[in-house]
């Protein structure tokens, strides 16, 4: 491994900070643990972030990761009224490592993915995160690559944005620069978390390396990707909430229009091919309308705010028109 390390901030050197919030799902989180505590790469803590298991996790993380680690590297906090987010966020406060992974309850990650992305973190200090392909599988036996049009080299905001790449949460190995300079996951946010906090490294300057190995593995879940249920109207809101919080992220990047629609355009296709009911697609524009007239903060943005929702009107109204 190249010798070379990053000099910006204190932290433990070569330390990788794996956080994982986790709730329940004992027979997923067994798997996970072991699948950290088989990596390759030494210099490992795990952080779990037990927002609300009943009954509480902590032995079986516990009996898991000493099979094959010292508990001294593994830490464990329950908190109270969390969400994925915000156990994220807290597990971001325990990190000691100079590197950061973030990982579901439910992923696996390939024995040398840690290894492979610390490598070319130590290799190139401009770089702030090393992103792999995900293969994506279920009980079921089904499994796939997880979508992008890109398949190496540094992803650019409009690349992201213009759906010709995106990532899954445990896909990146990030630098801790990041996060010292104040890079968090949206706490407000219970739909679309790994894409808007993505969303804000990007806007935020984050240079991101693709190497697509496949090191990371998703497990699909049986009832349907929960951030598209369209049919629950607290999801509803949410999808206002992350649409709010995306387009103040690209306005501050600088980000125009046509290139905002070509992304919102991406996301009526995707809706297009999950056949989602379309009195509940409507309802979720008529919503976001609505939250447009009444807010006195994005009636301040008119051109921008309006002309995307006008935008995202019409191109709904052309893609049903299709089926």
């Amino acid at each position: 491994m190249n010798p070379k390390i990053d000099q910006s901030l204190p932290h433990n050197v070569g330390r990788v900070s794996v956080i994982m919030p986790a709730r329940n799902r004992i027979e997923f989180l067994q798997e996970a643990v072991s699948s950290v505590a088989s990596q390759s790469y030494q210099n490992i803590e795990l952080i779990v972030i037990d927002d609300g298991s009943d009954p509480p996790i902590e032995q079986v993380a516990l009996d898991t990761w000493c099979t094959r680690r010292s508990p001294d590297d593994l830490i464990i906090k329950r908190i109270s009224e969390g969400n994925g987010n915000r156990a994220r966020n807290a597990g971001i406060a325990l990190a000691t490592g100079q590197f950061i992974q973030f990982m579901d309850s439910d992923d696996l990650l390939d024995s040398k993915k840690i290894e492979c992305q610390a490598e070319r973190l130590h290799e190139d200090l401009e770089l702030d995160g090393v992103i792999c392909q995900v293969q994506l599988f279920d009980g079921n036996g089904r499994s796939g690559l997880w979508r992008s049009q890109l398949q190496g080299g540094i992803p650019t905001l409009k690349d992201f944005i213009g759906a010709s790449c995106d990532w899954q949460t445990m896909a990146p190995l990030w630098r801790r620069r990041l996060f010292d300079a104040g890079l968090r996951w949206d706490p407000e946010i219970s739909c679309h978390q790994d894409w808007v906090f993505h969303l804000h490294a990007l806007s935020s300057g984050a240079r991101l390396l693709l190497d697509f190995k496949v090191l990371a593995f998703y497990r699909m879940p049986e009832e349907g990707h929960v951030s598209w249920n369209m049919s629950d109207p607290v999801k509803l809101q949410q999808r206002i909430v992350v649409h709010r919080r995306s387009l103040d992220l690209l306005r501050r990047a600088g980000i125009i229009e046509a290139e905002i629609y070509r992304h919102q355009w991406w996301r009526i296709e995707q809706t297009k091919s999950d056949a989602i009911n379309r009195q509940d697609f409507e309802a979720y524009f008529d919503a976001l309308w609505v939250q447009f007239h009444c807010d006195k903060t994005l009636r301040g943005q008119t051109k921008t705010v309006a002309s995307f929702l006008k935008v995202n009107w019409l191109l709904m109204k052309i893609c049903f028109r299709r089926f």
